[in-house]
């Protein structure tokens, strides 16, 4: 038998499915076979490798040599190949071989069955399924579906060229073209389908945002899927995204304290570096988000005061480098807030613009416009109205910045909610 490989049978109906399958057996080696079903309509292919065919017998004392049930397997295979099947071979095999194709919890199932006597002996193949890629499949069946439209319009021609015939052959061709238009109708709003998800699942792989956006997809979708802000904003502008309220605050709030500051007292970092509490007695130490705020967008965040001994000295706002001396809201790239004086570019301005200090529980929310480097800040206990700004103009790289003094004194450095960011900055 290792000459008639490899063999195909096309046309192959399979119980309970829609369109026809092709079967094809090969022998890669002496004494080895594989069996390979593929769906033509939906592309999908099963296969099974195997020696011999004891594995699949039900009953291993009626098995027979594989150079025996091979041939009788094909035969049966053979007779379910829908364009050679009739009515009056259904008829003759009674004592012929007989094979019957499922698909059952997403696998193929081969059954043969070999009349012995008055017996059966009955084989039981499983073929899996073939993993392909969904873009691949999808481009597959666009493929498919835009050659049968293209074939059913040649069909369409050519019954067109054949009207001009006799009348009642004419009326039966009109009948079997409209017909056939139907058909196509149908085929191409399904390649219509099949062209759209093939597109969006492209899109979807390449980040096109601009694409998606087209397709009617909205940023909370994208930004679910995995979409970075930068790729948000290629196809939204800030505007758009606020008023969809879609969070588009700083990438990172993570905080770090620099050993190299010369302070004589430490910090401790917590709750995953967004927590930090002054350690033993009073000096100046500061802390440092470990990136900087974007250069492409508004940034928003929060800053809660935990604890604040006497409401006393802290320092809160921005700087743009992080080696910085202890005394870091003096550097002329530190713009800052502290008890009851204002620090622009490190110099001393005293209640500016009608500030008075922090106070142990105080929330505070923050806004960085990188365009035009102004820095806005608004206290929870003063209320939504009342703004204090900062234009930071020594600033290129912006890291939030706390300096503090007495020990114990202790901020959160918190995500800013869209409540919270409508409530506060939307009016402005």
């Amino acid at each position: 038998m290792q000459s008639d490989f490899p063999i195909e049978i096309t046309q192959v109906q399979v119980q309970g499915e829609r369109g026809t399958f092709t079967l094809r057996i090969s022998s890669p080696e002496e004494g080895s076979y594989i069996i390979l079903v593929e769906s033509k309509r939906e592309r999908k292919q099963w296969n099974t490798t195997f020696t011999d065919f004891s594995q699949f017998v039900e009953d291993t004392r009626l098995q027979l040599p594989p150079d025996i049930i091979l041939p009788i397997m094909i035969q049966a295979l053979l007779s379910l190949n829908v364009q050679q099947h009739t009515i009056e071979e259904e008829l003759k095999t009674d004592l012929l071989p007989k094979a019957e194709i499922n698909i059952f919890n997403k696998n193929v199932l081969i059954l043969l069955k070999v009349p012995l006597a008055s017996y059966f002996i009955k084989y039981s193949l499983t073929l899996e399924p073939i993993d392909i890629d969904e873009t691949e499949l999808l481009r597959l069946q666009y493929g498919d579906v835009k050659d049968i439209v293209e074939y059913l319009e040649n069909e369409v021609k050519e019954l067109k060229s054949k009207l001009k015939g006799n009348e009642n052959e004419m009326k039966e061709l009109k009948d079997e073209c409209h017909k056939l238009k139907e058909t196509e109708k149908d085929l191409n709003d399904e390649m219509k389908d099949l062209k759209s998800k093939y597109d969006e699942l492209r899109a979807m792989l390449f980040r096109d945002s601009v694409a998606l956006k087209a397709m009617g997809k909205n940023p909370f979708e994208l930004e679910t899927a995995g979409f970075s802000k930068k790729k948000l904003l290629e196809a939204w502008s800030i505007k758009e995204l606020k008023e969809q309220r879609c969070n588009i605050s700083s990438s990172s709030l993570k905080l770090q304290y620099d050993l190299h500051q010369d302070a004589s007292h430490g910090c401790k970092l917590s709750n995953e570096y967004r927590t930090v509490t002054a350690l033993s007695d009073r000096g100046h130490r500061y802390v440092t988000t470990t990136k900087p705020l974007s250069q492409d967008h508004s940034s928003f965040w929060k800053v809660s005061i935990e604890q604040l001994k006497n409401n006393h000295w802290i320092a809160i706002g921005l700087i743009g480098k992080l080696q910085a001396s202890h005394y870091s809201y003096e550097d002329k790239t530190s713009y800052n807030w502290t008890d009851s004086r204002v620090y622009i570019g490190g110099s001393d301005n005293k209640n500016y613009g009608g500030w008075n200090g922090f106070v142990s529980g105080d929330k505070i929310f923050f806004r960085y416009e990188p365009d035009t480097k102004i820095l806005t800040m608004k206290v929870q206990r003063l209320g939504e109205n009342q703004a204090f700004t900062l234009k930071c103009d020594d600033l290129v790289k912006a890291y939030i910045h706390v300096n503090f003094y007495n020990h114990n004194d202790r901020i959160a450095l918190e995500e800013i909610t869209s409540d919270e960011e409508k409530l506060y900055f939307s009016s402005e």
